[in-house]
């Protein structure tokens, strides 16, 4: 995939966040099952923690009953951070202005919440994820990637990601993220539909143009590889996902110098197989070379 198509995929990720966050949001406000045992395994308090892909911030709702520790929630849509801040920011908020990202998606403000009782620190930027820049190297002990890194369009940008994300973890950080698993037999989402899809495109291309899935396909179909698909959110907003197998990301980890100590997957907190799991859970180390 080149980049300009991968910089559109990007983009179209973003419009269609702005248009559905409250939905998304209000659909999103609940702990993962998944979520429980690993947050109890990893996370210690006064960590610092990095969300990428934050949303909502509803990573937070799994961290509740930890105590003094520094959360800081990155996201390219200001309207999931702007949800992130009434749940989560809802007073004593201090605001002030951050410069223009290296890259053309505009960080607009941080916003910081400090409960001294519980010695939390709490902010939120809006940002791409692969703007990683800003943070120091060794920075964070632990960063989370829920449900965000299979939105990231290229073998190039996931591999550059995740260097970035072991150049800014302390020595033995963790990485813990979720993916969707889109070879689920049966579920909505999935490789199968995709394709099925791709191929009554191509066989109506001739016909007058249909639905805004179908635009989009044969616009950056021909640079997107069998596990790049699109779907759409209420049959309308369109989604970039890469279909991720354990055996890739297992892969990816270790090229980039990780150890991966958890690679399963899950439905509901439970283990899972690949045809009716419905994401899967990794845990990685940064190696120290």
């Amino acid at each position: 995939m080149n980049s300009e198509t991968a910089k559109k995929l990007i983009e179209l990720n973003q419009n269609s966040y702005s248009q559905i966050a409250k939905v998304f949001s209000d659909s999103r406000n609940f702990p993962w099952h998944e979520i429980k045992n690993v947050v109890r395994k990893y996370v210690k308090p006064c960590d610092k923690i990095l969300d990428l892909g934050c949303g909502n911030g509803r990573l937070l709702k799994s961290l509740e009953k930890l105590k003094n520790f520094s959360y800081t929630g990155l996201d390219n849509c200001s309207s999931l951070i702007e949800k992130a801040q009434a749940i989560f920011l809802s007073s004593d908020i201090s605001c002030s202005s951050f410069p223009n990202s290296l890259l053309s998606f505009p960080r607009v403000q941080i916003c910081q919440w400090q409960i001294e009782r519980e010695s939390r620190n709490i902010i939120f930027i809006n940002d791409n994820i692969l703007n990683l820049d800003q943070f120091n190297s060794n920075e964070f002990d632990i960063i989370f990637m829920m449900a965000s890194f299979h939105h990231i369009p290229s073998q190039e940008l996931r591999e550059k990601l995740l260097q970035d994300i072991k150049r800014i973890l302390k020595p033995n950080g963790f990485l813990i993220m979720t993916n969707w698993n889109l070879w689920q037999i049966g579920a909505k989402k999935n490789v199968w539909t995709s394709l099925l899809s791709s191929l009554l495109s191509l066989l109506s291309s001739s016909r007058k143009r249909g639905s805004r899935l179908i635009n989009t396909r044969s616009q950056i179909r021909s640079e997107m590889a069998i596990k790049d698909i699109i779907t759409l959110w209420q049959n309308q907003f369109p989604l970039y996902y890469h279909a991720f197998t354990k055996r890739e990301l297992k892969k990816l980890l270790q090229k980039t110098n990780f150890e991966v100590l958890e690679n399963y997957y899950v439905k509901q907190g439970q283990k899972a197989r690949w045809w009716n799991g419905y994401n899967i859970l990794t845990v990685a180390k940064k190696i120290i070379v």
